[in-house]
């Protein structure tokens, strides 16, 4: 207790949130990465699109010691999973106003030639029938 006529001070100083993992390369934490790697996928060329697998590489060089890195090496979350964070709009937030914002265009899964994958049946559109 303070003494009389004195403050109490606070209890918890301020503190910034800090990515828990960080890249080799790159000092921002894994979600902004993923989030950053699905936005820049969507905007690549048909024939330059990357599959998830590439996807997953990607990640795993990027962040060799994050636990959920280690989780998606083990097939317990998945690509998708991000994905799915992504495309609903929690995987990241917009630095000006502090908000989780959903993308203007949604993360797909696609295949070697470039075309979009069902998620269902894990088959292009295109040969659906």
């Amino acid at each position: 207790m303070p003494a009389k006529g004195q403050k109490m001070r606070n209890p918890r100083p301020p503190y910034r949130i800090i990515a828990k993992s960080r890249g080799v390369s790159i000092r921002g934490g894994l979600c902004a990465y993923v989030a950053n790697l699905l936005e820049a996928n969507e905007t690549l060329p048909r024939r330059r699109k990357l599959t998830d697998k590439r996807i997953e590489g990607l990640i795993k060089i990027e962040y060799p010691e994050a636990r959920s890195v280690k989780r998606l090496l083990a097939g317990e979350i998945t690509i998708g999973y991000w994905r799915a964070l992504y495309n609903s709009g929690l995987l990241s937030k917009d630095l000006v106003t502090g908000k989780y914002q959903k993308p203007k265009v949604r993360s797909q899964q696609y295949d070697q030639k470039g075309r979009v994958i069902n998620p269902w049946t894990g088959k292009p559109y295109d040969n659906l029938k």
